[in-house]
C-alpha cells in the first residue's frame, strides 16, 4: 500500500508518438466501507479497458478493515491519500 502524503508534484504525462493514451485518474473517496471498496470499485476501475490509468483512494480515517484491505492490493496504479483526523 502506497500512502501518499501530498498531492503529486508532476503533472500528469502527456501523449507522446511512443504513448499515445492519456493518463486517466479514478478518484475513489472511501470512509468505513472495505468491502465495498474491494468488491465494487477498486475491481471496476483496474478492470477498464484504458490501462494507463492511476486510482486514487481518498481515506477519510483510516479504519483497520480499509487499511487491511488496501494493504492486499499489489497494483502500482493505486495511490491513497489519507486525509487527517
Amino acid at each position: 500500500m502506497t500512502q501518499d502524503a501530498s498531492p503529486p508534484t508532476q503533472p500528469a504525462a502527456r501523449p507522446t508518438s511512443q504513448n499515445t493514451a492519456a493518463l486517466i485518474s479514478v478518484i475513489i473517496p472511501t470512509l468505513n466501507r472495505p468491502d465495498l471498496l474491494m468488491e465494487r470499485a477498486l475491481s471496476s476501475a483496474f478492470g477498464q479497458t484504458h490501462h494507463n490509468l492511476e486510482v486514487l483512494v481518498i481515506v477519510d480515517g483510516l479504519d483497520p478493515g480499509t487499511e487491511a484491505a488496501l494493504s492486499r492490493v499489489q497494483d502500482p496504479r493505486l495511490r491513497v491519500h489519507v486525509l487527517p483526523v
